[in-house]
């Protein structure tokens, strides 16, 4: 199965995309190929396809960069849609991936989140307001035929795996509590956080010197897509 990663470069310079790489290739099997749609940082070597990003429109680019990639026949038809921070931290099949979900997502609109994704939030409660919370930091699975069918002509801002997986439930629903890492913690403390965790996932604002020391202990061996 491929793996669709729709990336943005950062000033970060792809850090967080090369430990994702580094975990996928360290604990994923079943992976047959990797495509990043985006413009890669100078030290990635797979496949890739240039894509636009739309300023202030976050949810619109991932989904034009995931539709770019249902065009290419180098992408299976089945793919695994994989963001730059989400870190594998346990052996895991590309059969096994689940739609992973926490709580409701009408739930999460009090939440820290920004004024836009709080519209993006809004927008998708006003077509299915009673869906649960698939836009967890965790990879999915999208068929091609069913990602085209729902986002071929859209232009509004919706949160797009819980708009995709209530109208396409193709996997199974698993409750899972997300780890998202955005603040400055000691490696003690991220230790404890992501202790006996399938996946965990962290920010800018997270990627300070603890954190970037302990993915190079987690994930010291560089993957085959870095030259």
């Amino acid at each position: 199965m491929t793996i669709v990663i729709p990336y943005k470069d950062d000033i970060l310079s792809g850090l967080e995309l090369r430990f994702a790489l580094r975990s996928i290739d360290q604990h994923l099997t079943g992976v047959d190929n990797v495509v990043i749609i985006g413009t890669p940082p100078d030290w990635y070597k797979g496949e890739f396809k240039e894509a636009k990003d739309y300023s202030h429109r976050k949810q619109f680019s991932i989904y034009s960069k995931l539709l770019v990639a249902c065009e290419m026949d180098s992408v299976s038809e089945n793919f695994v849609m994989w963001n730059d921070d989400h870190f594998l931290l346990k052996p895991l099949h590309v059969d096994s991936i689940a739609a992973w979900y926490e709580g409701y997502l009408k739930d999460t609109i009090k939440g820290n989140h920004g004024a836009r994704y709080k519209e993006t939030i809004a927008n998708t409660l006003q077509i299915i307001p009673n869906t649960l919370n698939y836009d967890i930091h965790t990879p999915c699975v999208y068929f091609k035929p069913s990602f085209r069918f729902l986002f071929d002509d859209k232009s509004e801002e919706v949160c797009v795996k819980s708009y995709y997986f209530n109208f396409c439930p193709d996997l199974v629903d698993v409750e899972m509590k997300d780890c998202k890492i955005n603040q400055l913690l000691s490696k003690e403390a991220i230790k404890e956080l992501i202790k006996d965790r399938l996946f965990f996932s962290t920010s800018t604002n997270g990627m300070k010197k603890p954190m970037i020391e302990l993915l190079n202990e987690l994930y010291p061996k560089p993957s085959q897509w870095e030259k």
